[in-house]
C-alpha cells in the first residue's frame, strides 16, 4: 500500500501491463558498496533483477550515474520531528507581560522617580520662599505607591508650582500606562502563559540535547550525510542512532527527549494518519527546515526500451494532479491501518477561570516577600540591645517626670 503502490496501479490501467513486486534481500534502498557494487533496489535494477524499483528513491549524483531514471514525480527531503513545545512554567508569568527591555526602563524610572520628584520639589519651594517639609523617603515612597495605583487621600501630594505639577502629571500617566499594559497582559499569560521554541533546524536539535533516532535506509540517507560540510549536519550524524522501526521511534518522540529523522514522505502522512487527535492537534511538531531537499523517481535498468513510454505517462498523470489524489488516499489507508480508535474531537471554551496552577506566580511572590520579611525581623532580633534599654530608660524617666525629653525640648 502506500503513494508508489497507487501510482503503480494507475500506471497498469493506463499502459494495460501487469506486475509483480519483490524485495531486495539486504532491505536496503541502494548504496555503493567499497567494490563498487550497487545494494538494494539500486542494485536490484542495476543488475536487470528488476525492470524498475520504486520506493521513494532520490536522485542523487552517484546513482544517476549507473541508474536511469524516470521523470522525478515527487519532491523529498530527509526531515525529522521532534516533541511538541512544552507550555511555560505559570509562575514566570508575573514577568511575562513585558519584555526584558520594557523592565530595565520601568525599575530605571521608579527608582529615580521618587529623588528627582523631592528635588523639583525643594528647589521650586525654595525659589518660592518656602521650605518643603516632605522627606526623601515619603516621597520615594508615595511615587512608589503610584505605580501600584494605592494611595490615599491624606497622603495625596498636592504641589503648589507649576514645575511639580507637570513633573508628578505626568508620572500619573505614565503609571496609568504601565499599570493598565501589565494587568492586561497580566491575565492573559496568568491563563495561558505560552510554550517554548520549537525545534526546527539542525542547530535547535543540537542545542535541545534531545536523543537522534534515525530510521536506517542503507541509502540516500548515508549518501547525503557523509558527503555534506554543513558542520551541524556532521554533528548529528555523529550522534544519530539507527533505527529499523518506525512506531517506537515516534512514541519515544512523543514522549519527549528524542528527535526523529526520516524522510519527509513517511513523516508526514503517518502524522496526519496515526499522530493526529480528532481535533486535528498532532501529537509531534514536524521540523520545518528539511536536512536536505530530493527529487524522487523510479530507478530504471540502464538503456531500457520503456523508459520514454513510462517519462510520458508520468507527465501526464502529474499534469492531471493525481499525485496529491494518491498521497491523500494512502493517508486513508494508513488511518485505517492503525490499530488506535480515533479520539473524539471536544469542544475547548477558550474562557478559564483563573485556577491555582494559573495564580501560582503570586503565591511564589508572596512566599519571597514572607521570606524577605522573616529575614528582616532576624536582624531585628540579633541587632544591639543598647539602643533598646536607652529607649526603656528615657519612657521610665517620662513616666516619673510627667513629661519626655523630647517635650522639654
Amino acid at each position: 500500500s502506500g503513494y508508489e503502490i497507487l501510482q503503480l496501479a494507475a500506471l497498469g490501467d493506463f499502459l494495460n501491463f501487469t506486475y509483480k513486486t519483490i524485495e531486495p534481500p539486504d532491505g536496503q534502498w541502494g548504496k555503493a558498496g567499497e567494490n563498487g557494487t550497487w545494494t538494494g533496489l539500486i542494485g536490484h535494477s542495476l543488475y536487470g533483477q528488476t525492470n524498475w524499483s520504486m520506493g521513494m528513491l532520490s536522485l542523487t549524483e552517484d546513482r544517476e550515474a549507473v541508474i536511469d531514471f524516470s521523470t522525478p514525480f515527487y519532491f523529498d527531503g530527509l526531515s525529522f520531528v521532534a516533541p511538541l513545545p512544552k507550555e511555560l512554567p505559570k509562575y514566570l508569568a508575573i514577568i511575562k507581560p513585558f519584555v526584558g527591555q520594557v523592565w530595565i526602563f520601568v525599575i530605571i524610572f521608579v527608582i529615580f522617580s521618587g529623588p528627582v520628584y523631592w528635588l523639583v520639589l525643594n528647589a521650586s519651594e525654595k525659589k518660592a520662599g518656602r521650605i518643603s517639609d516632605e522627606k526623601l523617603s515619603e516621597t520615594v515612597l508615595y511615587c512608589l505607591a503610584l505605580v501600584f495605583r494605592n494611595t490615599t487621600k491624606d497622603r495625596l501630594f498636592i504641589p503648589k508650582e507649576n514645575s511639580t505639577k507637570i513633573f508628578l502629571g505626568s508620572w500619573f500617566l505614565f503609571c496609568f500606562v504601565i499599570s493598565a499594559g501589565y494587568t492586561g497582559n497580566l491575565i492573559s499569560f496568568m491563563t495561558y502563559p505560552g510554550k517554548e521554541s520549537s525545534i526546527n533546524t539542525a542547530e535547535d536539535i543540537l542545542a535541545s540535547g534531545h536523543v537522534i533516532d534515525s530510521f536506517d535506509y542503507g541509502g540516500v540517507d548515508y549518501i547525503a550525510f557523509e558527503a555534506t560540510e554543513n558542520p551541524f549536519y556532521q554533528e548529528i550524524w555523529k550522534q544519530r542512532s539507527p533505527v529499523f522501526s518506525f512506531k517506537p521511534s515516534m512514541e519515544r518522540v512523543i514522549e519527549g527527549g528524542t528527535v526523529f529523522i526520516d524522510f519527509f514522505s513517511s513523516l508526514v502522512p503517518n502524522v496526519k494518519a496515526k499522530y493526529t487527535s480528532g481535533r486535528g492537534e498532532a501529537k509531534v511538531h514536524v521540523g520545518k527546515t528539511p536536512f536536505f531537499g530530493l527529487m524522487n523517481a523510479l530507478a530504471c535498468q540502464p538503456g531500457a526500451i520503456f523508459k520514454e513510454i513510462l517519462d510520458e505517462s508520468l507527465l501526464l498523470v502529474l499534469s492531471f494532479g493525481f499525485p496529491q489524489k494518491w498521497e491523500e488516499m494512502a493517508i486513508a489507508e494508513l488511518k485505517g491501518s492503525s490499530q488506535s480508535k480515533p479520539e473524539k474531537a471536544e469542544y475547548k471554551s477558550s474562557e478559564r477561570a483563573l485556577n491555582l496552577e494559573n495564580m501560582q506566580g503570586a503565591f511564589f511572590l508572596w512566599m519571597l516577600g514572607m521570606l524577605a520579611a522573616m529575614l528582616a525581623f532576624s536582624l531585628e532580633v540579633c541587632a544591639p540591645k543598647k539602643r533598646k534599654m536607652g529607649k526603656a530608660k528615657t519612657i521610665a524617666i517620662a513616666d516619673i517626670e510627667g513629661k519626655s525629653k523630647y517635650q522639654e525640648k
